[in-house]
């Protein structure tokens, strides 16, 4: 009796096991009439989540769905107070929009919304192409605004306070080389110069002086034809192995026969700041297209230059390319270049304190005469006849000078 009581038991036990299992099954699948058995909320740490009611579970019962779900509505409800407080915050500023000048363009755009799907499941390597990649967060801002950069057109005033560049090296090179290369087509020349030189702490007497060049082979004549030294005359040339100038004095009481003297002799220094082989363009052009190559390479010593553009400073016959040096010493260097002749016409030197250490001003030019290609012109026995002998050659060679016959004869 007693077994047959437990069996009993353990039978009904077991129909009301899976009675309850079928329930359950039968609600999780989603049955509409057990729908009522189901909790609203699924039991998990998302239905902590402050979004307020949790709808109804979908018919895939997906949890995670189901909490992204909830914030669609939160997330709008911050979208719009966003966009309250920036249009108080534009009103603020006093109608001025931070984005477009047009006051149309932000009514006529339509607020931000954000629409969250459910997820998709994909399979492990499984792409799908139809969908085109998603640019870079900001590449659009990034891009948007590099091209209004390049479009905006530059503002005139700011332009007008750029400073303009200051001239190149390269375009003093290019008025240099110009005059060098017009000097290449002349075979002689003759200028009449006004010259003014400090030698030591004595500032000379201006003075008018004649020069001849005879540029190959080398041969340079000096000539006064007014003045305290009238008459007085320099000869100098290559062809003379012992690389002497010949000097003829100016006339006076006491004839004072020609003398041979070393270019560098200090007696002739004596009166001039620069020997009788640095005279003539040539050594003015040397100097310049050297302390430009310098200055290109950076060389220190050959201190500052510049171009100052076409200029007269009053002595000229027209506005002249003015180029300027300074010197790490403080000396002030101007040269001036006729834009017609392209050759040399002024050449100034000033001392640090604005002393004047000299000046050579440069007339007309007279090119390729045939009066210096003679055989006669730089020599100064044909020039001057036979130095007179006696006493007064004696006298002429004093401090190394010798007569042009005796040098001759030599």
């Amino acid at each position: 009796m007693d077994r047959a009581t437990d069996c009993a038991l353990k039978l009904l036990a077991r129909r009301v096991c899976v009675v309850i299992g079928l329930v359950a099954c039968i609600t999780n699948v989603g049955c509409a009439r057990m729908r009522s058995f189901n909790p609203g909320t699924p039991l998990m740490l998302g239905a902590a989540a402050p979004f307020g009611r949790t709808k109804p579970a979908s018919p895939g019962n997906d949890l995670y769905a189901q909490e992204v779900g909830r914030g669609v509505s939160h997330s709008r409800t911050l979208l719009a107070q966003d966009r309250a407080r920036t249009q108080a915050r534009n009103r603020g500023n006093g109608g001025r929009l931070s984005g477009s000048d047009d006051p149309s363009a932000l009514a006529e755009t339509p607020p931000l919304q954000v629409a969250l799907h459910p997820p998709e499941t994909i399979k492990a390597g499984e792409i799908d192409a139809s969908r085109e990649p998603l640019p870079a967060l900001g590449a659009t801002e990034v891009a948007t605004g590099a091209t209004e950069i390049v479009t905006q057109p530059s503002d005139p005033a700011t332009a007008s306070l750029e400073p303009k560049p200051a001239p190149e090296p390269t375009e003093l090179a290019t008025i240099v080389s110009a005059a060098q290369a017009r000097l290449e087509t002349i075979t002689s020349y003759q200028v009449l110069m006004k010259r003014r030189e400090r030698v030591g702490e004595t500032l000379g007497p201006a003075e008018e002086v004649l020069l001849s060049v005879r540029r190959t082979p080398r041969a340079i004549r000096l000539e006064w034809p007014d003045g305290p030294s009238k008459g007085r005359e320099v000869l100098f040339s290559a062809n003379d192995d012992a690389g002497l100038m010949h000097v003829k004095m100016p006339d006076s009481i006491v004839p004072v026969p020609p003398m041979s003297l070393a270019v560098d002799n200090p007696m002739v220094l004596r009166n001039s700041r620069h020997p009788i082989t640095e005279a003539g363009f040539e050594t003015i052009l040397t100097d310049l297209q050297k302390n430009i190559a310098q200055v290109e390479a950076g060389d220190a010593s050959a201190g500052k230059m510049s171009y100052a553009g076409l200029e007269n400073p009053g002595q000229l016959e027209q506005p002249s390319h003015k180029i300027q040096r300074v010197t790490p010493t403080g000396e002030n260097w101007v040269v001036y270049i006729d834009p017609t002749s392209k050759l040399p016409v002024m050449v100034e030197g000033l001392a640090a304190n604005g002393d004047l250490l000299e000046r050579y001003l440069f007339g007309p030019v007279t090119v390729d005469l045939e009066s210096l290609a003679a055989a006669n012109a730089f020599d100064p026995g044909q020039r001057w006849g036979q130095a007179p002998s006696g006493l007064l050659s004696r006298l002429a060679r004093v401090g190394g000078g010798k007569a042009p016959a005796e040098t001759q004869a030599q």
